[in-house]
């Protein structure tokens, strides 16, 4: 994308997302964009954001023509290891274009959200009670940004579950936030080190193949087109939709095998053009 994508606009985007605590409507409405009823595709509201994107980046610009590289891709994630995948490969994606080195930098991503979220959670949770009572105007002023810090994530969905709201993975904050900073850092190094004994475990657990998690991370937008998971979930998804295939069986078979069912070799260009998916 050659022209500036502004601070304003990127951040509607974000918030564009539908999501616990946040109105689709709502946003529509923020951005200008008609909303006659709430049964429309996620093709359609992509279609209209995309839409007003465009036109005010080319009236910053003062320019004409084509602002968007494609159309936008929609991924059915069918497992819970295609979801912390995914998720992996989207926070990341400052870090693999450097513009960022860390997640916690990384803006308009939910991981910097839910790392600072979770930093002001910890620096409130350390303050003495005295200065809870007795506070300087700067040490008021700090708290209220802390606390203000700490809402970051609330229109997130949360990554367990918890009591007032359904999460979307088996996996707690923590060990989620260590799996994507060190991820992006082997990504940044460039120079991918042994995956530490308890990130084996939760791959594991979750049948990614542990010899293929930073490659599959790097390459899940370019491999996987219409849905992702483990390769014995895709055959019903086919049925549904009136095929015998679907281009994705070497890739899911590469990512979501567990490395103790099959040696892992790297997926080459001529692996692509094969990658073929066919229903019994």
């Amino acid at each position: 994308m050659s022209k500036k994508y502004t601070d304003e606009f990127k951040c509607e985007a974000v918030k564009l997302v539908k999501n616990q605590g946040y109105s689709v409507s709502k946003a529509a409405e923020s951005l200008g964009i008609s909303w006659p009823t709430l049964d429309k595709s996620i093709s359609w509201v992509m279609r209209c954001l995309n839409e007003w994107v465009a036109r005010k980046a080319n009236r910053e610009d003062g320019c004409k023509g084509r602002f968007w590289e494609g159309r936008y891709t929609a991924v059915a994630l069918l497992d819970n290891a295609a979801i912390l995948t995914c998720s992996a490969y989207i926070d990341l994606n400052p870090i693999r274009a450097g513009i960022a080195e860390t997640p916690e930098e990384s803006d308009y991503t939910s991981a910097q959200d839910r790392i600072l979220a979770r930093q002001a959670g910890q620096n409130l949770a350390q303050l003495p009670e005295s200065l809870k009572m007795n506070q300087t105007l700067d040490q008021a002023q700090l708290i209220e940004e802390m606390q203000a810090q700490l809402k970051r994530a609330d229109w997130l969905c949360p990554i367990r579950s918890n009591e007032s709201r359904k999460g979307f993975l088996n996996l707690d904050l923590d060990d989620f936030l260590a799996l994507l900073d060190w991820t992006g850092r082997q990504i940044r190094a460039d120079k991918p080190g042994a995956i530490p004994a308890h990130f084996e475990a939760i791959l594991e657990r979750l049948e990614i193949d542990q010899a293929a998690w930073l490659d599959t991370v790097q390459h899940f937008g370019s491999r996987f087109h219409r849905v992702a998971g483990n390769v014995k979930r895709l055959m019903q998804p086919a049925r549904e939709a009136g095929q015998h295939w679907f281009q994705v069986k070497t890739a899911a078979q590469r990512a979501f095998t567990p490395l103790r069912q099959k040696p892992y070799v790297p997926l080459t260009k001529n692996d692509r053009s094969k990658n073929v998916l066919e229903s019994p």
